[in-house]
């Protein structure tokens, strides 16, 4: 094999190695975009979350709960009879309340 030869197949071999890092880069630039776009979906999750709590909690109620809840915003509730306030949490397999002032 004569210089030109050589040099000819080196040249290939970089040609080979510039392709496979501009789609190396492509694919990185794709990768950085998915994982951009995950973390916005988990903010707009813990956002409707939090919309969904705030919802809850501004709903109130005239009777205790008496419910078995299934979620953690399911073990807030409001109670209003009257002019009292109450704040019952679902603590230990109980309902418990704090009367608000």
């Amino acid at each position: 094999m004569n210089k030109t030869e050589e040099q000819l197949e080196t040249d290939e071999k970089v040609k080979d190695f510039k392709e496979d890092d501009v789609q190396l880069e492509a694919k990185v630039k794709q990768l950085e975009e998915d994982v951009r776009l995950l973390k916005e979906e988990r903010k707009i999750e813990e956002h409707e979350k939090r919309l969904y709590f705030n919802e809850k909690l501004n709903e109130v109620f005239d009777t205790a709960p008496t419910y078995i809840p299934k979620t953690f915003s399911q073990q807030f509730c409001l109670y209003k009879n009257g002019a009292e306030y109450r704040l019952y949490v679902y603590i230990s397999g109980a309902w418990k309340y704090e009367i608000l002032s």
